[in-house]
């Protein structure tokens, strides 16, 4: 490890904390950093912080102070993301910082525990030093001459592909998956905009007649620019069929990209600085790849300012989340706030801090789970049928939209969150075949997934709750008067009942000693109302109204 260019943390300053034998104590609220007078020179820009601690779950801010070449301080820029801290004892903690674009010459690093979400925090050591550069590293795929194409047209060792173009590794270039842990740089040239859809193809023998099958990684998007660089992580989940090769496909009206190279390398992620991947698409941020996979998206290092977008996480189990008075579930992603059941939404909802998530799911007639709450696509995509979604295949859904966003499909959310946050899942008109999505979902989705239907589908809840899972019934006010709750209430572990329902029927519905929660709360009023009422936690329509401030 490089010595540090600070010194040792027991000469910092200190806000709020105070020295101990052990390091510094810098309790919620507070900050240290190293002195004005250590201030060092930018240098290149890419710094590594390692830090020792100890501490329960937390989270930290960081900011830079700039001074001028005489050490005078001149402003603050603080770093757009907070940092998750795991509970530890002495734990390790490695944090990849390049430092925004400034006129100054110098820098210090603030390290604050914030008042909001910070926790008591003692930091052991600090080492800081320039990030060293990676080790250039021999691709495990032959560009570009072994490389197949369906439409690319090659001159040199260019590879121009327009849109639905696929280029993809000879298949007896098939190499093993060994750990799983790889990496894509790809260096390109394009005019506008583009993205290019990444697959995994498996083989048991390096022998095009020997593929078994193939599996989608991801989708990421080639901002514009002439000799871009862009890399991608990603993880291959262990299987039967030992080798693979990489695919890739230009997706439907995408402009021509000119591909200058393409490298493909196995690399170890480090614990420290690849926390679990959150998010969706996009430079920069983490996202989930095929099944378990996990994927990282790093923008070109040259001309961008610092990218730290630790997704927050969610609620880390049911129990977890129906414990925490005043709990916020994001309803169809937030539908009051952004296009409903869209990766936008849900990546919205997640960055404004949304521990669990709603999602309404139907059956497509050849098997594809897609997110959508009613029984045909007419009301989020005037120009749809009205053909019931059970009736089109994937290949139709696919031509509409969600107020213009596109349609997922279940795989691509639990990838994205599905082991992040708690999900509350409704499977609607398809709710006969609930037990072909449960199969769909992660292994351990017990702990984290709530069944979701009308409080009179009592014949759901009890399937639901003999194989194990638990399950939410909502109802509405006239439900508490006619007796229709009492009858349905022992069928359901949660109840869910009208934010704005009359305080008499509220009595009603938190009478039979089951957690209600407020549904479907549009604004921060009928949120705080429903908790009024009685409710534990809420259904939430209005994710920006109600948590105003985005973390990322």
């Amino acid at each position: 490890m490089p010595d540090s260019v600070f010194p040792p943390v027991r000469e910092w300053w200190l806000s709020r904390g105070s020295r101990r034998v052990n390091g510094i104590y810098v309790p919620a609220n507070s900050s240290a950093s190293p002195t004005d007078t250590s201030a060092q020179p930018r240098g290149a820009g890419k710094y590594t912080i390692d830090l020792t601690y100890t501490s329960g779950a937390n989270v930290m801010a960081i900011s830079i102070v700039w001074y001028d070449a005489a050490g005078k301080r001149q402003a603050v820029a603080r770093m757009p993301t907070l940092i998750d801290i795991p509970a530890g004892g002495r734990a390790p903690l490695r944090i990849d910082v390049e430092l925004p674009p400034s006129q100054w010459a110098k820098w210090v690093p603030v390290l604050e525990i914030p008042a909001k979400g910070g926790h008591d925090f003692l930091l052991h050591t600090a080492n800081i030093y320039p990030t060293p550069p990676p080790t250039p590293e021999t691709s495990v795929f032959t560009w570009p001459g072994r490389w197949w194409t369906n439409t690319g047209r090659q001159s040199g060792t260019d590879l121009t592909v327009p849109a639905g173009g696929i280029f993809v590794p000879w298949a007896t270039q098939a190499t093993p998956v060994k750990s799983g842990n790889w990496e894509v740089v790809f260096t390109y040239t394009a005019a506008s905009p583009s993205r290019v859809s990444v697959a995994h193809n498996k083989f048991k023998e390096a022998d095009e007649t020997k593929q078994t099958g193939q599996s989608r990684i991801g989708d990421f998007d080639l901002p514009a620019g002439s000799n871009v660089a862009k890399a991608i992580r990603f993880t291959i989940p262990i299987s039967p069929d030992p080798l693979w090769t990489p695919q890739f496909q230009m997706p439907a009206g995408s402009p021509d990209v000119t591909f200058h190279e393409i490298e493909v390398h196995e690399y170890t992620p480090d614990p420290n600085t690849e926390p679990p991947a959150r998010g969706g698409g996009g430079g920069g941020v983490e996202v989930h790849g095929d099944g378990s996979a996990q994927v990282w998206v790093h923008e070109a290092p040259q001309d961008v300012p610092a990218q730290m977008r630790a997704m927050p996480s969610g609620y880390p189990s049911i129990d977890a989340m129906v414990s925490q008075k005043g709990f916020l579930v994001a309803h169809r992603g937030g539908s009051a706030s952004w296009p409903e059941m869209s990766m936008r939404a849900y990546t919205s909802s997640v960055a404004h801090g949304a521990g669990a998530l709603e999602v309404s799911a139907g059956r497509t007639s050849d098997g594809v789970w897609v997110l959508a709450h009613d029984q045909n696509l007419k009301r989020v995509d005037p120009s749809a049928p009205d053909t019931p979604i059970a009736q089109m295949t994937w290949a139709e859904v696919q031509r509409y939209r969600t107020a213009g966003e596109r349609i997922l499909r279940m795989e691509e959310y639990l990838e994205a969150y599905g082991r992040s946050h708690i999900t509350v899942l409704d499977p609607k008109y398809s709710a006969q075949q609930w037990a072909d999505l449960a199969a769909k979902l992660p292994s351990d989705a017990k702990s984290r997934v709530i069944w979701k239907s009308a409080g009179d589908a009592t014949w759901l809840a009890a399937q639901w709750k003999a194989a194990g899972w638990r399950c939410w019934g909502y109802a509405y006010a006239q439900h508490a008067s006619d007796g229709s709750l009492a009858k349905w209430a022992p069928s359901w572990d949660y109840l869910g009942f009208p934010w704005d329902a009359p305080s008499l029927a509220w009595k009603v519905a938190t009478s039979f000693g089951k957690p209600v929660w407020a549904h479907i709360c549009p604004t921060k009023e009928a949120y705080d109302q429903g908790l009024q009422n009685g409710a534990v936690g809420c259904m939430v329509s209005g994710v920006a109204d109600v948590l105003k401030t985005p973390l990322v």
